[in-house]
């Protein structure tokens, strides 16, 4: 078995040997930061979602790659080359498509490569407060206490989840995400999941995620239906976990809810 570029070229012949070593020479001296990986015994370079990847036939060089874009755009400039779905074929007897597959595969590394990360020292630290701002922006700070008092009382009848601020909302998540806090000028929306459609909860919008996972959104403005609320957030809480920790979070749930079992609760669209 082929297990490193460089055993992938010994194996070859003249002149296809000579191409593979040709282009693996330039990829190591312009993307040297790119480790190549062999993928069914062929070398690539992983970039991004993307990569280059060369195979080397009877009598020609292909280059395979995601961007099929780019393949695309060759097909002006390489008159003599076949080309497939993200591939294109050239003859050991082009040389002049030697420089075009070059920039071809600094083109592909180009616009897949992910950005360097700034440095530590220039990330900004927000406070929990200022995270908070940045989840409900605007007009939809206002909702803010109306957070703090929902997140307390999750917090004395829930398992432990973590607080998490992708962008304009927030997600409580313990192995996953079960639960999303975000706002409008006129409601704070929560969404949560359950296992089929709950139309008794009149949610403003529901989208079905899986066969057994639906997604429900209500919208509220006070904390008069927190309680009944958190039913529905425990039952999301069990939902979401991993299959051997459900039956503690299913304890955790009938406590939230203060009856065994739980009745469902119905939720307004929008409390006033």
């Amino acid at each position: 078995m082929l297990t490193t570029p460089e055993a992938y070229a010994a194996s070859l012949d003249s002149p296809g040997k000579d191409w593979l070593v040709d282009f693996l020479g330039y990829m190591a001296e312009r993307h040297g930061d790119i480790t190549p990986v062999m993928f069914r015994q062929r070398p690539m370079y992983k970039v991004g979602k993307s990569y280059v990847l060369f195979n080397v036939a009877k009598s020609h060089i292909s280059v395979h790659t995601m961007n099929f874009d780019l393949i695309e755009g060759l097909k002006g400039q390489l008159p003599g080359a076949d080309f497939g779905k993200g591939c294109v074929k050239v003859k050991f007897t082009d040389e002049a498509a030697r420089p075009v597959l070059r920039a071809l595969c600094d083109e592909v590394v180009r616009v897949n490569r992910l950005p360097d990360p700034p440095p530590v020292d220039t990330v900004p630290i927000l406070s929990y407060a200022e995270q908070l701002e940045v989840a409900l922006p605007g007009v939809r700070a206002k909702w803010i206490p109306l957070y703090a008092q929902l997140l307390d009382m999750a917090r004395a009848r829930l398992p432990a989840f973590v607080e998490f601020f992708p962008a304009v909302s927030i997600r409580w998540k313990h192995d996953t995400t079960f639960a999303e806090i975000s706002g409008t000028a006129a409601a704070m929306r929560v969404e949560f999941y359950a296992a089929s459609p709950r139309p008794e909860v009149q949610p403003v919008k529901t989208r079905q995620l899986s066969a057994n996972r639906v997604a429900h959104t209500v919208e509220l403005t006070d904390g008069s239906r927190f309680d009944d609320l958190l039913v529905w957030i425990a039952e999301s809480y069990a939902l979401t976990q991993k299959p051997q920790k459900r039956g503690q979070a299913n304890e955790q749930r009938n406590a939230a809810s203060h009856q065994t079992p739980p009745e469902r609760p119905r939720l307004s669209a929008r409390s006033h």
